[in-house]
């Protein structure tokens, strides 16, 4: 420790903007020379690789003594950038990088090129046309015209051409290109082999690196590298190809500390990311300026999971659409998806030095030799509907393959400790999980995916860390407080799975005194999905209030939080508003349809008495009496004058009734389900009602009257099922649950599990 601690004696900081690095790196070289040092980072020197144990020990040393001093004297927004770095000299690299390229001087707008407009439309027609000849004689024209250092116009036709041409007259252009052209950037800082990387072109990017072959290595405004840019727009070909000629270990971060793999999550290109993770698995646990890892990127995308999506099969009525919904389900669970990643192995020893392949193989390209691949993409060809379920299943399977391999790759200090802030944790050596929960005031992604219910990684990382069910968040909450309060269900059902594991869980109280049930009483911050309005909301605010009290002991039920509440008060207070908010819906709603079946009424009592064909004058008798049509008639027109009165008494029912909190758990909603389904097949009837009687008026003059009868009332009976069940779905789905659930506990299926608690 004494020979590390005359190091710290070095009293200059590299400051974040560059501003002293001249100065900074000045002494930084003296001083390393006057310690005979200064030849661990030296391009000139190159460590011979030896059998001597002494002379390895020296070596490492001495590294290690360089490492120190280069991460003790850079501000600490610096040090994101080096902290993956194995070897000083890796780490020198990293910081003369960004210093070239994160704060180079940019070109004055001012000293652009004087040409018109017209030149400047000219320009990008020829560009988007592939007019390679016209191109080319504007190119040649300007650089003659232009002094040395206006060069900007030149880059601007570069680039253009390298978003839009087809590589030959990229190539045409790049021999007559200068080497300040070839070097010149764009407003964001990119170069051409920037472009190429954005628009995934391997050809251009090999002609533009067989004449700058280090522009594999410039950053752009935001320090994103031609690979970094590669990984964002999610480009695997020319991503493993320029990982193949660079230099990758000062070219995985950005500016704001995000890495390749980090870009390619939050991208969503999964499938890159998969191989990303695989290839350089200490990317795996880095972080961001925000603290954030891959991991928290994932706890914070529930629509990346199969849970956060319609295709879950306790997602009902997602869409606004259920037959849809429906038919997307059943794509979606027969649908084969072929897993490339299956079966293969993963080597936890590869790192960004050594990466586990150095040429590109088949593993960076889409996989389309498959017999299965090239039938679905065929079907997904014709058929866009299929395309999109077939690409979203695929992009679950990388996501869980993601998963895994990120959990490989993850310390199990991620759940306790990270290890990455030692200081920490020696002042706090006996603290328990709940001091842990954050890091870089990011939390753990186990309380990301509880709170966004993301059923898929939380059971994932149970499994790999089975002691993570312990975890307390920073105010005192476990897992099973989480899922409660944001209305995990799914989390919540895997939890309630676990039986006895999670005894202790239902128990607990957090540090504000709050239990389980406290928070299913809190009202949620926004309403699920599958609601349409604040009745349906508030059906199912009780029922996941009923479903937490059922795993409670009766001490928990009758606990008192800080402010002296029950979790039964608790609830009453803070769903007060939504009860009345319930009321004034459906009153309004049950007022418009009382309107509805009294005209239905009114129309069906009419049609009674003046049926079709009229009646015979002497004997009053009905025209059409003994025709089988007309006794079809009167029956429908019986039935929907029963199902019309019904909806009517119902809805009045609905007016009239009271409107507790506890009436919204069962009875308003029978209610108000019984009112629709009879208004719904009152006008359902009605329609074909009519149908009918226009067929039998209609027959005798017209001989197809009866298709056009049967085709109006089918289409017609088509489109008020769909309306309905849009409609009702919520309504019935809560329903049922409710059933469900209080069956089940009468039964006594959860006894065994109440009486643990016990």
């Amino acid at each position: 420790m004494g020979d590390i601690a005359q190091f710290s004696t070095f009293k200059y900081e590299l400051q974040d903007d560059y501003e002293n690095y001249n100065y900074w790196k000045s002494c930084m070289h003296s001083y390393l020379k006057a310690h005979s040092l200064l030849d661990v980072i030296s391009d000139s020197y190159e460590s011979e690789e030896t059998n001597d144990e002494n002379e390895k020990r020296e070596w490492s040393a001495k590294d290690g003594k360089v490492l120190y001093i280069l991460k003790t004297s850079i501000n600490p927004k610096l040090f994101l950038h080096i902290s993956t770095a194995k070897t000083a000299k890796e780490a020198w690299y990293i910081l003369t990088s960004l210093k070239k390229t994160r704060f180079r001087n940019q070109i004055p707008r001012s000293h652009a090129c004087d040409i018109n407009e017209m030149q400047k439309r000219k320009m990008y027609k020829a560009s988007i046309n592939e007019e390679c000849e016209t191109l080319h004689n504007f190119y040649q024209e300007i650089t003659n015209n232009q002094n040395a250092s206006d060069t900007s116009i030149g880059c601007t036709i570069l680039h253009l051409v390298t978003q839009c041409c087809h590589v030959k007259v990229l190539n045409k252009l790049l021999e007559m290109a200068t080497e300040d052209a070839l070097s010149c950037v764009d407003e964001q800082g990119n170069t051409i082999l920037h472009v190429a990387a954005m628009v995934g072109s391997i050809e251009k990017a090999q002609a533009v690196l067989r004449k700058k072959p280090e522009s594999v290595t410039v950053r752009n405004h935001s320090g994103e590298t031609p690979i970094f840019v590669a990984a964002k727009y999610g480009h695997k070909a020319v991503f493993a190809y320029l990982t193949m000629v660079g230099r990758v270990e000062g070219c995985v971060r950005s500016n704001s500390g995000a890495t390749i793999l980090h870009a390619a999550i939050i991208e969503e290109f999964y499938d890159l990311a998969l191989e990303i993770a695989e290839r350089y698995p200490t990317l795996a646990h880095a972080r961001d300026e925000r603290g954030m890892t891959p991991m928290h990127i994932l706890g914070s995308s529930p629509k990346a999971f199969k849970s956060g999506t319609m295709y879950y099969s306790t997602n009902i009525a997602v869409s606004s659409w259920v037959v849809l919904e429906t038919i997307g389900k059943l794509i979606y669970s027969c649908i084969p998806v072929y897993d490339k990643y299956k079966g293969r192995p993963i080597s936890a020893r590869e790192d960004i030095e050594t990466p586990a392949c150095t040429t590109i193989d088949h593993r960076w390209r889409d996989d389309g030799n498959s017999s299965l691949t090239e039938w679905t993409n065929s079907l997904a060809l014709g058929c866009p509907l299929f395309g999109r379920i077939y690409q979203t299943k695929q992009k679950h399977k990388w996501v869980r393959n993601l998963v895994e391999v990120l959990l490989k790759f993850e310390s199990n200090y991620s759940y306790e400790n990270d290890g990455q802030f030692p200081y920490e944790l020696r002042t706090s050596i006996n603290a328990g999980p709940e001091s842990l929960s954050k890091r870089n005031g990011m939390v753990s992604p186990l309380v990301l995916a509880a709170r966004k219910d993301i059923v898929e990684l939380v059971r994932e990382i149970l499994r790999v860390f089975p002691s993570a069910i312990e975890f307390l968040d920073e105010d005192g909450k476990n897992i099973m407080h989480l899922a409660v309060e944001h209305r995990g269900e799914k989390v919540f059902w895997l939890l309630r799975s676990m039986g006895t594991l999670v005894c202790s869980m239902a128990m607990g109280i957090d540090r504000h005194g709050r239990s389980i049930l406290h928070l299913a009483a809190k009202l949620g911050e926004y309403p699920p999905y599958h609601t349409l309005a604040s009745p349906q909301y508030m059906q199912r605010e009780l029922l996941w209030f009923k479903r937490v009290n059922h795993v409670c002991p009766p001490h928990i039920v009758a606990h008192i939080d800080s402010h002296g509440h029950t979790a039964q008060e608790s609830f009453a207070a803070t769903h007060s508003g939504l009860v009345k908010d319930g009321e004034v819906w459906l009153k309004q709603s049950a007022q418009t349809c009382v309107i509805t079946s009294t005209l239905i009424i009114t129309i069906l009592f009419a049609a009674t008495f003046t049926v079709p064909g009229g009646n015979h004058e002497t004997t009053g008798i009905p025209i059409f009496l003994h025709d089988k049509k007309f006794k079809m008639f009167m029956d429908y027109l019986n039935w929907t004058l029963f199902f019309s009165s019904q909806a009517l008494a119902f809805f009045t029912s609905v007016l009239t009734t009271r409107y507790d909190a506890e009436d919204f758990y069962i009875m308003l909603p029978m209610k108000y389900f019984a009112a629709n389904t009879f208004l719904f097949l009152s006008a359902w009837g009605t329609i074909i009602t009519f149908s009918v009687a226009y067929t039998i008026v209609a027959d005798s003059i017209f001989g197809s009257s009866h298709l056009v009868g049967m085709t109006l009332a089918a289409i017609s009976t088509l489109t008020w099922i769909l309306t309905y069940m849009d409609g009702m779905t919520s309504t019935v789905s809560s329903t049922c649950l409710i059933f469900y659930e209080e069956l089940k506990w009468k039964v006594g299926v959860e006894g065994p599990l109440k009486s643990k608690l016990l």
